[in-house]
Order: C-alpha cells, then sequence, then structure tokens
C-alpha cells in the first residue's frame, strides 16, 4: 500500500512525458510537411526557370478550315492550326488549354519548342504604320514608309470597314494587318465638319459675302438656270488678304448656308501644315485621299466645301523650294483632282492665303480657281458692324452709366461709336511708327502708320473680349458691375500699345507688304514728338517727300 502513491506518481509522469512527445511528433510533421511544400514549390520553380521560353504566333485556321478552303479531306479535328511565326509557317498542334478553340483568325498565341499551341497571347499593340492601296479576297496590298509594298493576311475586322487609302498597323514580319489607324492630319480633315457660322456673324464683309452668294450659291439653288446657259459652277475661290480678318469665317459661312437646302452641306477643312510630311509621297496621298472623301460624300447632290487653309504653305510656286522643294510634286496633285478625268461634282475649293504672291500661278488661272476674292482689312464702316456685335445690349452694363444713357441699345452704341471714333481717326493716341522708304521713283519718303493702318477683325474682336475682362475682373474685386467707358478706353489704350510693339518688331518687307508701300522700306521708328501731338517733322501726312 505504502508504494501507490509512487506508482500514481510514475503513470502521471509517463502521461505528461506522452503528452509532450505528441506534441513534439505533431511539430516534427507540421515541420516536415511545410519543408516538403517548400520542395514542391522549389521544384517547380526550378522547372519554370528551366523551360525554353515560349515564341509568338499568329493564328491563321485550325488545320480543318485550311484543308476545307484548299478542297482538302477535312478529316482533321481542331488539335492542329496553321500559324505563322517569325515569317515561317507552321502546322502545330493544340493543346486543350482554354480559349485557343475561341482563337480567330489574326489572334496571338503563345508556342513552345515542341510546336504546341499552351495560351493565346495578349493582343500586341505595336507594328508599323502602312497604306492600303488595294483590297481583295481578305488581303491587302499595303505601302509601307520606305515605299515597299507587301501583301498581307487582314483581320475579320479589318476586311468589314476598311477601305482602298486607309492607314492600317502591320505586323511585317508575320505580314498580317491588325488595325486601322487614324492619322491625326488626313483623317481630322476627312472628318465632315458642320460649322455654326452663319453670314449674320460676320461684320463689314457685305461685298465680299454678296459675291461668294452670287459664286457659290446661285448653281445649287437655281441649277437649271446654270444648265440652261450651259455654265458650270466654279471649281475653286480664293480668298486672300491679311491675316485676321475673315477669311476662315467666310468659307465656314458658304457652308453652313448650303446646308439649309433639301441636301445639307458637308465642309472639310484642311490646315495647309499638318498635311506636310518628310515621307516622299506621304503628302500628295493625303491631297487625293481628300478629294476621294470629297467625291464620295458629294454623291447625291450633296454640296461639299473643301477648305484649304494657308494654302501658301502646300502650293508654292515651283521652283521657288530652298532643299526639299516639295511643291513640284504637291501642286500637280493639286492640279491632277481639279482638272482629273474623274469630274469635280457638287464639290467646291475654297482656299485662303495671306501671301497670295507665294502660291503657283497654274493653280490661280481661270478654270480652276476662277474667283478670287480679297477680304480686305475693316473700314470704320466695318468696325462698327464688328464691335456692335460683339459689344450687344445683351451684356452687362454699369447701372450709372446705363441710367444716364436712357436704355442698354443707346449705351451699347455710344460704346461703339466711341470705339470707332478712337480707333479709325489718325490721332497721336493712335499713332504707332513712322515708315522711311524709297518709292519706285528713287525717292525718299517718310509715311506715318496708325491703328487704322494694321486694323484687322481679329483685332476688334480682341478689343471687346478685353474690354468684358477688364469689366469681369473688377467686379470680382468688388469695385462695381458691368462693362464701363473707362474700361473701353483701358482696352483701347492696351490694343493700340501692344499694335504698336508688334508693329515696329515686323521685318521691312512684311510691312512693306501689309502696308501697302510701293518702294523699298530702309527704316521703321518711333517718333515720340507725334505721339505726345508735337509735330516737328516737316512732314504732316503719309507719303511726304523729305530731302536727304
Amino acid at each position: 500500500m505504502s508504494d501507490l502513491p509512487d506508482s500514481s506518481e510514475d503513470l502521471a509522469d509517463l502521461q505528461r512525458e506522452l503528452v509532450s512527445l505528441e506534441a513534439q511528433h505533431d511539430r516534427l510533421k507540421m515541420a516536415l510537411r511545410e519543408a516538403k511544400m517548400q520542395l514542391e514549390q522549389m521544384r517547380e520553380t526550378i522547372l519554370q526557370v528551366s523551360q525554353p521560353p515560349l515564341h509568338f504566333a499568329v493564328f491563321e485556321g485550325f488545320h480543318q478550315d485550311a484543308a476545307e478552303s484548299a478542297g482538302e479531306d477535312p478529316k482533321a479535328s481542331q488539335t492542329e492550326a496553321e500559324v505563322v511565326s517569325e515569317g515561317r509557317q507552321l502546322r502545330i498542334a493544340m493543346s486543350d488549354n482554354q480559349g485557343l478553340q475561341d482563337l480567330k483568325p489574326g489572334d496571338g498565341l503563345w508556342i513552345n519548342d515542341n510546336l504546341v499551341a499552351l495560351a493565346p497571347a495578349t493582343p500586341r499593340a505595336v507594328g508599323t504604320i502602312g497604306v492600303l492601296t488595294e483590297v481583295k479576297d481578305g488581303r491587302g496590298v499595303v505601302k509601307l514608309a520606305s515605299g515597299n509594298e507587301l501583301v498581307v493576311n487582314l483581320t475579320a475586322a479589318l476586311q468589314n470597314t476598311v477601305k482602298s487609302g486607309d492607314t492600317i498597323r502591320v505586323d511585317v514580319k508575320n505580314q498580317w494587318g491588325l488595325e486601322l489607324w487614324e492619322r491625326a492630319g488626313v483623317e481630322q480633315a476627312l472628318a465632315p465638319e458642320s460649322p455654326q457660322v452663319s453670314y449674320h456673324d460676320i461684320g463689314g464683309l457685305e461685298d465680299e459675302i454678296a459675291t461668294l452668294r452670287n459664286a457659290v450659291e446661285l448653281p445649287y439653288n437655281h441649277p437649271e438656270l446654270y444648265s440652261r446657259y450651259s455654265l458650270k459652277p466654279p471649281r475653286g475661290i480664293l480668298l486672300y488678304g491679311p491675316p485676321g480678318c475673315g477669311k476662315t469665317m467666310l468659307a465656314k459661312a458658304v457652308a453652313t448656308s448650303l446646308s439649309g437646302g433639301e441636301n445639307p452641306s458637308v465642309f472639310l477643312s484642311v490646315k495647309g501644315p499638318e498635311l506636310l510630311s518628310k515621307f516622299v509621297g506621304e503628302t500628295e496621298r493625303e491631297i487625293r485621299d481628300i478629294f476621294d472623301r470629297a467625291r464620295e460624300l458629294s454623291a447625291g447632290n450633296r454640296p461639299v466645301v473643301v477648305f484649304f487653309d494657308e494654302m501658301e504653305a502646300l502650293f508654292r510656286t515651283r521652283g521657288s523650294g530652298v532643299s526639299s522643294d516639295v511643291e513640284n510634286f504637291l501642286v500637280p496633285q493639286l492640279l491632277t483632282e481639279m482638272d482629273g478625268l474623274e469630274e469635280l461634282r457638287n464639290v467646291v475649293v475654297i482656299g485662303a492665303s495671306n501671301r497670295e504672291d507665294m502660291i503657283d500661278p497654274a493653280i490661280l488661272r481661270p478654270g480652276r480657281f476662277d474667283l478670287k476674292i480679297r477680304v480686305g482689312r475693316p473700314d470704320a464702316s466695318a468696325g462698327r458692324q464688328i464691335l456692335s456685335h460683339h459689344l450687344s445690349p445683351a451684356i452687362p452694363f454699369d447701372e450709372r452709366e446705363l441710367k444716364e444713357a436712357g436704355s442698354p441699345t443707346i449705351l451699347a452704341v455710344n460704346l461703339t461709336e466711341t470705339a470707332v471714333n478712337r480707333l479709325f481717326t489718325p490721332t497721336p493716341a493712335t499713332y504707332l511708327c513712322t515708315v522711311k522708304y524709297l518709292d519706285l521713283a528713287g525717292s525718299k519718303r517718310l509715311s506715318e502708320v496708325y491703328f487704322s493702318d494694321v486694323v484687322t477683325g481679329a483685332l476688334l474682336v480682341s478689343l471687346a473680349s478685353l474690354t468684358k475682362h477688364l469689366a469681369i475682373l473688377r467686379e470680382l474685386s468688388g469695385k462695381g458691375l458691368g462693362i464701363t467707358m473707362s474700361d473701353l478706353d483701358q482696352a483701347i489704350r492696351q490694343t493700340v500699345d501692344q499694335a504698336r510693339a508688334l508693329t515696329l518688331m515686323q521685318p521691312p518687307e512684311k510691312l512693306t507688304r501689309e502696308l501697302g508701300i510701293q518702294g523699298q522700306i530702309q527704316t521703321v521708328f518711333h517718333d515720340p514728338t507725334l505721339s505726345a501731338g508735337k509735330a516737328s517733322r516737316p512732314y504732316s501726312s503719309n507719303g511726304s517727300e523729305v530731302s536727304s
């Protein structure tokens, strides 16, 4: 009986030791399991890094599809495929991986060294740009920038959308056309616009508007009369004159006016510098595309206006270039489009230029650009119309000045008349500079230049905008609401100062052309005595002769 306690204690010790051993055993099992998992992961990693790289290929069709198209016995299933990789035509085995059975011709896939397709590849977003010159039976002829031509397969999406002349992204090595590529220059030009500019938005060009409307709108509004007299509408119209005088607005107003007929018009706007390309033949192609697009849109008696802005940038006099002589190719291309076998029906070409003297004479001859309209600087009457449009009674006016005037209409007229009287009257406040030049007879002459000599419609619009801006700044600072005569006065001073600075910066050759001086400018200077209203020179009118 005395040994029982010892046996009980031994049993308890053994049980504790057993529990400890079991816990240790569990820890060892867990450690072994983790070691085994790590070993498996390491084996997988070693296996992955030791695998040879996969190769990219372009799927062209399952072998069954290829057999059917070749007239062979289509007994094969979708376990084999025709692909092209690095220019090599291959027939490979297809694994059972998901997604491979949904491949379409032109899609990418990954293949291993054993020529087994493993998985679809993410579509590539890079390649070479080329121009489609011909489309036939799911294939196309692509002209690359190097001048080489390449026959490529077209994806199903491209076959339904592209046409000759489109730019596409090409996989040159595997000879596949993959994506329609929109070029910023020509594609924007080929997108028809719907300008919302009416003749009422243009101030001071009544004679020019009347001439333009008679030349463009009459043939579309009264085609039977032109047919009876065997008279064809003008093919081209040139708008020329100083910059900022409304040439672009006139062209847009023509398109807007033609849109009011039974067949709405289309306006294709082309800015000359946007089409220029360093690659030979690229700009000529873009010009062809523009006229092809115009012919396409003009089907069904729909008038199309093709507007070339800054024409001198594209169609300079041939032989006048310094390096590339690109005009030697662009001018004949335009002449071909206007005089070619495929007649331009319902298409009016309107060109705008600040340097009409630089345009090739062959373009300006009758039969091409039949009508030439000079859009000159606004006079006082035209300036009044422009300013009244932008300083209308609808804008906010100062309450005190509005009460003194009696109505918004009267105050708007007062502001407009004040601006016109100050800007279009040669005074010391509007004096810009003096030009010393030799006339055609060799005599030295002095000519004073005032704001009215360089004014443009754009300058007057800028003046009105500056007046409104000054009123907004004053309102934000809590110094009153609405436009005041003081705002207009400050805007006039700033506008004249800016015009003076720009005029003094002009090269003599450009100033000679803009001022219409018949002779050669020797010096351009600012006479402070004239600005102060103290004429101390022996001349008081423009073009006075001086002694040497």
